[in-house]
């Protein structure tokens, strides 16, 4: 039986590693992924992947301008962040066969937004430096994979649904702000998912959003010269005010959001994610993207979701499709300048609806995830509660106060859930069919047995 939505069972992780407990590759794949891939697939993978860093990217540049950097920082930090999280999410997709998408962390911005008014631009580059290598010596230590061990799957999937439902909410500000542009969008979508099930809605989202705001005049038309990227190189400054400002904050914002997402995200699909490898190259991409002014690269949460989705194709050719991602990622940084003059050209109102779109099915698919297992329900419920708060003590986003009081919650509440999942942790073994995948079963066993499977 060929089963398309569920990944190829690997080892365990303990069972191989490479050194310092960073887990081993699969080795060549049996199959050749080039084989199953589809035009439609990549469509599935890369359009989501495109849309969401065209929508982020006028956020990231507003902000270093309201900052007060130069053009040129700019540019150069642009550059870091797409062209080395790029990169990272590429090496691991080829070295691990699974489909990771790498960029930057989007807390981080606001972290660094409003470090940047009691620091300087060089002391902000040693803090993104320190930063990098907090997540570096957090990996190596291990401790990184031990956290993930004692989270369940479904306070993992209710932390990403909480975390990513501000997206789709934004679309109700997207019809406020231009009715026309908004229904145009969400009707492009529907009509595509309808009636033309082979390309993804958010293609025909953008489309016929794109036709709409022409006609309705919506566009600020304007000229785009053809330039180039380039990285900008600037010493940095080491101090103990950029430390606590910038890195301890920043350091988090990547383990507790970002990571913690695609790790998240890909178990709930049914893969088992590289943990320490993940924490490793994105603490090595953090010290790179820091020496030449970007704040981080790291494994992109959402960005990992869309090309991870059974939407891209079979589970063994969607790393294909995610290395056609990693491209397009680094094709932001390359061509940095000519980026940012398009993101001028985009109403506002059409980018916030057409974001929260991209990010809809995988909200839905966290909640099913989320409550589909039996177990947990409280501690989901607390968990899900504080990530859509957004609260930030202490400058940490909702995401890591989320998994930590859901945790709490199952532990005390919960107690008997908890020790069975972390007892069944090593134990439960999945039957694998002929083809390979994993055979089907109902939706709330599914969920579980990632959970259990990724520890």
């Amino acid at each position: 039986m060929e089963n398309s939505g569920r990944p190829e069972k690997p080892p365990t992780e303990s069972e191989r590693t490479l050194f310092l407990g960073i887990e081993a590759g699969p080795g060549k794949p049996q199959n050749k992924p080039w084989r199953n891939i589809t035009i439609s697939g990549i469509i599935a993978g890369c359009a989501p992947v495109f849309i969401l860093f065209l929508t982020v990217g006028p956020v990231l540049v507003t902000s270093l301008q309201e900052a007060g950097l130069s053009e040129e920082e700019i540019i150069g930090w642009m550059f870091a962040v797409h062209v080395f999280g790029g990169l990272n999410g590429l090496i691991l997709t080829l070295y691990y066969k699974q489909p990771f998408v790498g960029a930057y962390s989007i807390p981080g911005i606001a972290i660094v937004a409003g470090a940047l008014a009691t620091v300087s631009y060089p002391e902000a580059i040693g803090g993104f430096i320190v930063a990098g290598f907090l997540v570096l010596a957090l990996g190596l230590s291990g401790a990184a994979k031990k956290v993930i061990r004692f989270i369940p799957a479904p306070i993992m999937a209710a932390m990403i649904g909480g975390v990513l439902l501000s997206f789709p909410l934004q679309i109700i500000d997207g019809f406020q702000a231009d009715l026309l542009l908004g229904v145009a969008a969400v009707l492009g979508y529907v009509a595509f998912h309808l009636w033309v099930p082979r390309i993804p809605g958010i293609v025909g989202a953008l489309l016929v959003g794109v036709i709409t705001a022409v006609v309705l005049n919506r566009f600020e038309f304007a000229p785009v010269t053809m330039e180039f990227g380039t990285p900008h190189f600037q010493a940095p400054e080491f101090s103990l005010i950029a430390v606590a400002s910038v890195s301890v904050p920043l350091a988090i914002a990547v383990l507790g959001s970002e990571n913690m997402q695609a790790i998240g995200v890909m178990r709930t699909i049914g893969f088992r994610p590289p943990v320490t490898a993940l924490t490793v190259v994105s603490g090595i991409g953090g010290m790179i993207a820091g020496a030449f002014g970007g704040h981080n690269a790291n494994i992109a949460g959402p960005a990992t979701a869309a090309v991870a989705s059974p939407e891209t194709g079979p589970a063994k050719s969607r790393y294909a499709v995610a290395i056609i991602a990693s491209f397009v990622v680094m094709a932001f940084g390359v061509f940095a300048p000519m980026a940012t003059q398009v993101f001028a050209l985009f109403p506002e109102p059409l980018l916030v609806v057409l974001v929260g779109l991209v990010l809809l099915p995988i909200v839905a698919s966290a909640f099913g995830d989320a409550w589909n297992s039996g177990r947990f329900r409280l501690s989901v419920a607390v968990t899900f509660i504080v990530a859509i708060s957004e609260i930030s003590p202490f400058g940490i986003s909702s995401a890591f106060w989320a998994l930590l009081f859901g945790c709490l919650v199952a532990l005390i509440a919960e107690n008997k859930d908890y020790r069975e999942y972390l007892n069944s942790a090593d134990e439960d073994e999945e039957p694998v069919d002929e083809a390979g995948g994993e055979q089907e079963r109902p939706a709330a066993s599914r969920v579980q047995t990632s959970a259990d499977d990724a520890t």
